[in-house]
């Protein structure tokens, strides 16, 4: 241990105010943190975070800061992909850090503490399977090859979800799509539809998975279908392509076609084309398919990079 130094073992308790978790869950982070969470009430949760930190004063903001940071690392943006909702809205607040091994340090400077208060919403049950799944995700995207890249594309999606216009929405939602089929590119020799579709050959895995993004989204699938998308020479109507999918039981190609008609609304944002540019219903839509496909291909991804689907 470095001289000046020494071991602080930090209790970091929070609550999360109108979500009811219904058992208690243990994780332990890569990193050696370990997060519990479980029940409280009717309505809420509590939970801890057990960190240890190496330094030469006794910092609980320090702590609380760092806490924080690991909840919302390894809990909020994984629950978000997995259900696409934010726990970070929901009344998450963080109470004072106790010391695990005060007797230890008791005679070390101790700095004062701060607090933090959340917004509340809906309630909401917090099933703990679910969240399970959100440590599990973690774990995957954390031993990644290409967990940098993976991590950006997180946060262009969770920067695109706290946004409310939906044009701003469905711009950062596209960034998060290119770097994550960017993925694929080969050194930017490939173009965009090219990586677009070899993302998509694979990715998401399951034909339940693909069918479920097709149908809750149904409208505005037909809308693209309808909506005359061409490329810039006007040479491919991507619309058209899509509506012969359609009349298809290729669900993996429908959803490739649906995606080429999305990247050419984002070169209409983008460059000013020609297009549905005034209608805000259709980029909410659009904004929420994207936002739907990224998710759950993200969480294909990162279970598996490499192309095993059924369909």
């Amino acid at each position: 241990m470095t001289e000046g130094k020494f071991r602080i073992e930090w209790d970091v308790p929070f609550q999360i105010t109108y979500w009811h978790v219904n058992e208690v869950i243990e994780h332990t982070t890569p990193s050696g943190e370990r997060i519990v969470l479980g029940p409280k009430g009717e309505h809420d949760s509590e939970g801890h975070v057990f960190l240890t930190l190496i330094d030469d004063v006794v910092d609980s903001a320090k702590a609380k800061r760092i806490a924080q940071e690991i909840v919302q690392d390894v809990l909020v943006e994984n629950f978000l992909i997995l259900d696409g909702r934010s726990l970070g809205s929901s009344g998450m607040s963080f109470s004072d850090p106790e010391l695990v091994n005060e007797a230890e340090v008791e005679n070390r400077k101790k700095t004062g503490y701060a607090t933090l208060a959340g917004n509340v919403i809906i309630c909401a049950p917090l099933d703990a399977s679910r969240i399970r799944k959100a440590f599990t995700l973690h774990q995957r995207r954390f031993t990644l090859d290409k967990r940098d890249e993976i991590d950006r594309c997180v946060k262009w999606l969770k920067k695109g979800h706290s946004l409310s216009d939906p044009v701003d929405q469905f711009l950062m939602y596209w960034i998060s799509f290119n770097v994550l089929y960017g993925l694929l590119s080969d050194r930017g020799k490939q173009t965009d539809r090219v990586s677009i579709n070899e993302l998509l050959n694979g990715h998401p895995r399951e034909k339940e998975s693909i069918t479920h993004i097709l149908n809750k989204h149904g409208e505005t699938v037909d809308i693209l279908a309808g909506a005359e998308l061409t490329d810039w020479h006007e040479r491919t109507s991507y619309s058209e392509k899509l509506q012969e999918s359609l009349k298809t039981d290729n669900y993996r190609d429908q959803l490739k076609k649906v995606a080429l008609c999305l990247y050419v609304v984002r070169n209409q944002v983008f460059h000013g084309g020609r297009g549905l540019l005034e209608a805000r219903d259709f980029y909410i839509g659009c904004s929420s398919l994207l936002f739907d496909l990224l998710r759950t291909t993200i969480t294909s991804y990162a279970e598996n990079p490499r192309f095993s689907c059924e369909i």
